[in-house]
């Protein structure tokens, strides 16, 4: 086998580590790859550790125990985050973007992938702690930011459809009420999507009744599942009572006859002026 020099074995495990977030990469596999020592490859992880930390670019984290090892995620620091953040704001919030009917047109932004990877990995680390098992969405226009948030923790993704598909197999089934439909819809996911026990992480694009969300949390429940978590890009502030209280948002976006506006949330808002840029 190759012998790899130091330059070449810190580049090979940026590559992987960025390639699969999450992954528990174990000590023995990695010397195997590279044919040196486990030492070796420890002193190699902890200047990529230094690194990342220092620049705010990522948390390599190792795991003890037999079936220890390293893992990355791809993390920036949370001033980095909520800067990008406000950006964000200012740029969804230009005048060329509201829509007859005071809408707003966010399509061209969220649904590129550069941006939604970045916006996967902020909400991915608030989540991160309550270790998920896999993350729910409600298609369509959710999957986007789920697939990324999923991607920055490792996790597997499953959709909620309001059609079932018959290459899906068998479905459970809920009906879906909401407000402003008067006629009555469903949503289902198929049974081989979750099993008894396992922690779920909901993530969407939006929340605005939180309608949407409440019928998918009655329907992970009926998988004997539990919700650990609900996370969404935007919450619109009115109306401020909603069918779901717990979740965490990026963006506020509120409605008036001025217009629209959008700010960061209160915890981003929090991170800057912790870190001094108040």
């Amino acid at each position: 086998m190759k012998k790899f020099k130091r330059s070449e074995r810190i580049a090979a495990l940026v590559r992987l580590f960025c390639s699969d977030p999450g992954r528990v990469f174990t000590l023995r596999e990695l010397s195997g790859q590279f044919g040196c020592a486990k030492s070796t490859l420890s002193e190699d992880i902890a200047l990529l550790r230094a690194t990342f930390s220092e620049r705010g670019l990522g948390i390599v984290e190792s795991i003890n125990g037999a079936a220890g090892g390293v893992r990355f995620y791809p993390f920036y620091d949370d001033a980095s985050d909520a800067l990008f953040i406000e950006e964000l704001c200012k740029t969804l919030s230009h005048s060329s973007r509201i829509l007859p009917g005071n809408l707003l047109f966010t399509a061209d932004v969220l649904y590129e992938p550069k941006l939604l990877n970045r916006l996967g990995a902020i909400i991915a680390k608030y989540f991160c702690e309550l270790n998920p098992d896999i993350l729910v969405t409600l298609e369509v226009s959710g999957a986007p930011i789920a697939l990324m948030t999923a991607k920055a923790l490792g996790k597997p993704l499953a959709i909620a459809r309001r059609i079932s598909r018959p290459a899906e197999g068998p479905t459970v089934t809920i009906n879906l009420h909401k407000s402003d439909c008067p006629r009555q819809r469903q949503l289902s996911l198929p049974t081989r999507s979750l099993n008894k026990g396992q922690r779920v992480l909901i993530i969407d694009d939006c929340i605005e009744t939180g309608e949407a969300a409440e019928a998918l949390f009655a329907l992970i429940g009926e998988f004997g599942a539990e919700v650990c978590g609900f996370g969404t890009i935007l919450a619109i502030s009115e109306p401020k009572v909603k069918a779901v209280k717990d979740y965490v948002h990026l963006i506020t976006l509120n409605r008036s006859e001025a217009g629209i506006k959008l700010l960061p949330a209160e915890w981003l808002v929090d991170n800057l002026s912790q870190e001094g840029y108040a």
